[in-house]
């Protein structure tokens, strides 16, 4: 291997790390009482609803949402994470909106 192409080699993987270690890492944000109390999810996109987790659901299982845990992630996208359910969370579950639709959570 070339000598000088062999210190440009190790000068990278030396740097590389420390580099790497600035970037940015995904925080999870939990949604505050969600874990005691029963929450709705509502996700819109402008005034038109698209998807969600509320009380007068025909859908039993998905009535209530607790547990909630929300991902923002690069592409502006969120991923949200939560337990969901009839009167209490018991089915683990994900959902990841359009970037162009908005969700809210809120304690029923």
């Amino acid at each position: 291997m070339n000598p000088v192409r062999f210190r440009s080699l190790v000068a990278l993987v030396l740097l590389a790390p420390p580099a790497l270690s600035f970037a940015q890492t995904p925080q999870w944000q939990p949604i505050a009482r969600s874990h005691d109390a029963n929450f709705s999810i509502v996700c819109k996109k402008g005034a038109e609803f698209v998807w969600g987790i509320y009380p007068q659901r025909a859908e039993l299982e998905w009535r209530v949402a607790r547990d909630i845990n929300i991902l923002h992630l690069a592409s502006g996208r969120t991923e949200w994470h939560f337990m969901r359910g009839f009167v209490g969370g018991d089915k683990e579950d994900i959902y990841v909106p359009a970037a162009d639709v908005s969700c809210e959570a809120t304690e029923s």
